[in-house]
């Protein structure tokens, strides 16, 4: 699953775009993190192995900063689809999570104001 910040502004500043780029890039990660965690926590629990692949990146690109957040076990998919007690596991802590985004980069701007 992948959080992107993708920011604009009319403000031509230069402190004012690397305060709102270090925020998104900031809180992105935070949420990644978060998301991640609850993952790990949801994940459906036999062995062990799909709660140890779990995975996360942050990449930033300008404007635009992504993280992801990714099972290695090559059977994640299928958990989060079809299990019969656990399925959305991914989704949840998504939901859970990324509502974060825009009250945290807000906040993150405003403290370095």
């Amino acid at each position: 699953m992948k959080i992107t910040s993708k920011w604009t502004t009319n403000l031509r500043v230069k402190a004012v775009e690397d305060a709102v780029n270090d925020a998104s890039k900031a809180t992105v990660k935070e949420v990644t993190i978060l998301v991640a965690r609850d993952v790990i926590a949801g994940s459906p629990w036999l062995t062990g192995m799909n709660a140890r692949s779990i995975r996360f990146k942050v990449e930033s690109y300008g404007i635009l900063t992504e993280g992801e957040v990714f099972s290695t076990s090559g059977y994640g998919g299928y958990l989060e689809l079809y299990h019969k007690s656990k399925a959305g596991y991914f989704r949840r802590a998504m939901e859970r999570h990324v509502g974060k985004l825009p009250s945290g980069i807000k906040a993150r701007v405003k403290t370095r104001t």
